[in-house]
């Protein structure tokens, strides 16, 4: 998904998909506007690119580039040659040509240990956009680290054929699920092949990469004529992260390593669950997310212009003709009802839990028989298809974050051990927008935030350090999957300049030069290094003749470095890529826990703002679930209401609601339309608060200052009382929302948004089975509830891993509105089966058992009483707490160890409270063991060579396995 009406992704989305990719590599406008000149100048010209129209099954063909690092241009150096005196000494021959152009210089020499056959053919990573492939340079730079890159634009979109359905042609046969019907925007007939229900365009742009991609080869070495190995990768971010996931659900892969397929995914910011995550949460409808993006597609993809000469649904002419429809504001609007409220067949609409159209999107509402197959009675989940290794990227304040938790939880679920032991989930402290940065919203945060992928996109365009960045996980994670496959392993790409057959005139007397006069086979860093002038060819070999002499002259002349073809890289050059092995020593879950920034209290350094590894999210050992109570005098502390306490009221007015500032958003605005309204903002800015928190319609909440630290990972659970009374109205029904908004208050009185969660009075049971339970329950039925009684709300809210400092306050706001993130609730009863899609002041009315019903305003009470307790559930994190087994063996309190000093920047000493034999374990903030040993009562270890940061000390007792953590901080 990308914001507003762009074109392409999103500026910083763009660069993401760079970046992570090109491993620093990124183009300045002069290059990336370079001509052919006769000499390579420009890493772009390293990289050929094809046009390949990929056939669908249905005839509709999609126009799909296709990268190989073939030269684009010569290489040209400059060569002084030692030539004996009376050939005239050394003499400086000028541009010399070491590569021609047309020369595919990247290869692999051998798999699975024995001579390669086919070494010019290499992996391939695939990306599918619906934002325009011309112009993006990614597949330029991917196909310089020894992969093919392909990029497709979807069906429908610019150069390719057929007619764009947002999100629908790109999952599988949606045929099984619903016979009956297809998508609005759908003009055929369900029994026409080219009927949207039978797309799966991601799972046959795969086969046609493995069956039908071909390469004239020419004079190279080959024995058959595919382009690649057959072994794919796919990238990309947001709706091209979501693509990844519906190809893999598509049908069974086979995960044998000796056989071609779909082998590694890398889905950044995406997910494929999207009903109760990206369209709505614990039944409110996401309007911003969903509306913008669909309409942002629809009028990108259409242009009314073409209506008179757009006659046919197969061209690459996309208008509203193709749709059906006169404009496309009709056609956004179809789209974003058929996600809605269209209720087809009779049956509920897409607002509901139960809807058939689930099964278009969302792997888990599209079950499958025992082969893979679409199968609506099917006994086994779509996820059982998709046995393919995934690194699931993604942010606290993303828009999917929860969704792409839960699409990890189910591949690793329904996958055997193997390939579940390669589901990786990272999640730093980002927006959908500010992935891979240290700015998201308001907070900035420690420069720790880009160790864990190893890239920092802030940055790109001053002084990236392309030796570090090229080591990151991301070309490892390609590297592990595409490279090192069992039996086949291809190692690391070789570059070969090959031997030259051409003799160059070089002087008088019939003096030639022929260079290389063997193949010269150097390291890709080699390459690269001699590229960014970070270093030279060692000695090349070369032939010299003349008239004057018979025979040849050997020499081996030193090539040196073109200077740097790039600006703003720095740093080390490039290094081996090293090998990291995924399937051992790195946790399921690496997450960053942001903490106090620049707070000005003492006992605040080094807290927080760290990353934590762990095996399970929502973690189960080192929560201790914490009830955190608000009271009607507005504050929050550890006890329950002992007396009726009353109510606390609000104003909920569906055509003035309360505005988004912050949180896990895209596309939102501020209310001066100046920034995205993403991650942690200030909502005590004097530009902000007037319209979230300070006004009608809020009520607020506050701790006292915090005494120690507090930290929370997991997903929070709400819990609250509260009765509605819309106005006109003594009795009857009635619908509403409550949406609560957590923040951290610091010292100075800024107030950071954390996170939130929603309700719907009519999702309410719906959703308190989620939280209770931690699993849908698709077949509870939504209800309006009564005017004036009162009812429990019980939520969980969005997940979050986040510390608060000692001083600061933990605050919450209750509303019942937050637009326009969420739609804003009109307070009026919904029939069953039905949704009412509505924007503030637009006049529209709702038909309710036959009265038009216009929005009502509602007063708002929540209730404070030990009967009806309004409190927030937080899974606080404490490293000394244990659960199940370990609790079993009786673990140790705190204060069988002590860590002194503490913090420390180098020397730390470990002391038991007794004498006995212990194993002493230090791990890093991500869960790497940096430090072992034995002790009977104390042991001093050195942490002076570990960056700055947090860490953790276990003790374990050796005779009864009891154990001890304590954190410790280390300062440089």
């Amino acid at each position: 998904m990308t914001p507003h009406y762009a074109t392409k992704m999103q500026p910083r989305l763009f660069l993401m998909g760079i970046a992570l990719m090109l491993l620093g590599l990124l183009a300045s406008p002069a290059i990336a506007q370079n001509v052919l000149n006769g000499k390579i100048d420009a890493i772009s010209e390293f990289s050929g690119r094809r046009t390949v129209a990929f056939t669908m099954p249905d005839g509709i063909k999609l126009s799909t580039d296709v990268f190989i690092p073939e030269t684009q241009d010569c290489m040209l150096v400059n060569i002084s040659l030692p030539l004996p005196a009376f050939l005239g000494g050394t003499t400086n021959l000028g541009d010399v040509m070491l590569i021609p152009n047309h020369t595919q210089i990247i290869y692999y020499d051998s798999i699975g240990g024995q001579p390669n056959p086919n070494p010019y053919q290499l992996p391939v990573v695939f990306t599918r956009t619906p934002y325009d492939k011309t112009g993006d340079p990614t597949g330029e730079y991917i196909s310089l680290f020894g992969y093919a890159s392909i990029v497709q634009d979807m069906r429908g979109r610019y150069a390719s054929e057929g007619v764009y359905m947002p999100m629908y042609s790109d999952s599988w046969d949606k045929n099984p699920y619903h016979p009956n019907y297809g998508h609005v925007l759908d003009v055929t007939d369900l029994s026409d092949p080219r009927n949207g229900n039978r797309h799966e365009d991601g799972y046959n742009s795969i086969r046609f990469i493995m069956d039908s991609l071909v390469r004239d080869y020419g004079a190279l070495p080959h024995t058959n004529n595919h382009m690649t190995t057959g072994d794919i990768a796919m990238f990309g971010a947001s709706a091209l992260g979501n693509s990844q996931y519906q190809a893999a659900a598509a049908h069974r892969i086979d995960p044998d390593p000796s056989k071609p397929g779909l082998k590694a995914l890398f889905p950044i910011v995406a997910t494929v669950e999207h009903f109760r995550y990206t369209g709505y949460q614990n039944g409110v409808f996401r309007d911003r997310i969903v509306t913008g993006w669909v309409k942002g597609q629809i009028f990108t993809g259409t242009d009314d212009d073409l209506n008179p000469i757009d006659n046919s649904i197969d061209n690459t002419l996309h208008s509203s003709r193709d749709y059906g429809l006169p404009n496309k504001f009709d056609a956004a609007n179809a789209a974003i009802d058929h996600f809605t409220r269209v209720r087809y067949d009779n049956d509920y609409c897409g607002y509901y839990p139960n809807s058939k159209g689930r099964a278009d999107m969302d792997a888990s509402a599209a079950p499958v028989d025992a082969n893979g197959e679409g199968d609506p009675n099917g006994q086994f989940s779509r996820y059982t298809n998709m046995r393919v290794p995934a690194y699931h990227l993604s942010g606290w304040w993303d828009i999917f974050t929860d969704g792409q938790i839960d699409t990890w939880q189910r591949m690793r679920k329904h996958n055997a051990p193997q390939i579940a032991n390669l589901q990786k989930l990272v999640i730093g402290p980002w927006a959908h927008q500010t992935t891979g940065g240290r700015t998201t919203g308001d907070r900035t945060y420690p420069d720790n935030v880009g160790d864990l992928i190893g890239i920092n996109l802030d940055d790109f365009g001053t002084n990236l350090d392309l030796g570090k960045t090229v080591q990151s996980e991301i070309i490892g994670w390609f590297r592990y999957n595409l490279n090192y496959i069992p039996g086949r392993e291809l190692g690391e790409p070789k570059v070969i300049i090959p031997e030259s057959q051409v003799w160059q005139d070089i002087g008088g007397n019939g003096l030639q030069m022929r260079v290389p006069s063997a193949p010269l086979i150097i390291p890709l860093e080699q390459l690269i290094n001699f590229m960014i002038g970070q270093g030279d060819i060692e000695a090349v070999s070369a032939e010299v003749r003349t008239n004057l002499l018979p025979g040849v002259l050997p020499f081996s002349i030193p090539v040196p470095n073109l200077g740097p073809l790039l600006p703003n890289i720095a740093g080390t050059p490039m290094g081996p890529i090293p090998f990291k092995d995924f399937a051992q020593g790195i946790p399921n879950v690496r997450f960053y826990v942001p903490g106090p920034v620049d707070d000005g209290v003492a006992a605040n350094q080094g807290v927080g703002n760290y990353w934590h590894g762990t095996d399970t999210f929502p973690m189960i050992q080192h929560i201790r679930w914490t009830p955190k109570y608000l009271h009607a005098n507005g504050s929050i502390n550890d006890a329950a209401p002992t007396t009726d306490e009353g109510y606390k009221t609000y104003i909920h007015d569906p055509d003035n609601p309360i505005l988004t500032i912050g949180g896990s958003n895209m596309i939102v605005r501020t209310p001066d339309g100046e920034r995205d309204s993403q991650g942690q903002f200030n909502l005590k800015d004097p530009r902000y608060a007037p319209f979230t928190m300070d006004r009608e319609g809020v009520l607020g909440f506050e701790s006292a200052k915090l005494t120690d630290t507090m930290s929370i990972m997991g997903f929070p659970v709400m819990t609250m009382y509260a009765k509605s009374n819309p106005a006109g109205a003594a009795s009857g029904p009635t619908d509403t929302d409550f949406d609560v908004r957590v923040l951290d208050v610091y010292p100075d009185g800024s107030e950071y948004f954390v996170f939130e969660g929603v309700v719907n009075a009519r999702g309410r049971l719906y959703a308190k089975h989620m939280a209770d339970h931690g699993v849908e329950d698709a077949s509870i039925p939504f209800n309006n509830i009564e005017i004036g009684q009162l009812y429990q709300y019980k939520f969980r809210m969005l997940p979050i891993a986040y510390t608060w400092g000692v001083d600061h306050k933990f605050k919450i706001l209750i509303s019942s509105s937050n637009y326009t993130r969420y739609q804003v609730n009109p307070n009026l009863p919904i029939q069953e089966g039905d949704f009412f899609r509505r924007k503030p002041g637009d006049g529209q009315t709702y038909r309710y058992n036959g009265v038009d019903m216009a929005p009502r305003v509602a007063v708002q009470r929540v209730h404070f009483s030990p009967e009806h307790p309004c409190y927030i559930n937080l899974p606080v994190y404490d490293p000394n707490y244990f659960v199940g087994a370990e609790a079993e063996a009786g673990p140790a309190n705190a204060t069988d160890m002590l860590v002194y000093p503490n913090p420390t920047t180098g020397l730390a000493t470990v002391h038991a409270s007794k004498p006995g034999n212990y194993t002493l374990e230090v791990f890093n903030a991500i869960g790497q063991l940096v430090h072992t040993a034995t002790l009977r009562e104390q042991a001093t270890f050195d942490m002076g060579a570990m960056q700055s940061g947090v860490y953790f000390v276990k003790l374990i007792d050796q005779k009864t396995g009891r154990a001890a953590s304590e954190k410790l901080v280390v300062q440089k």
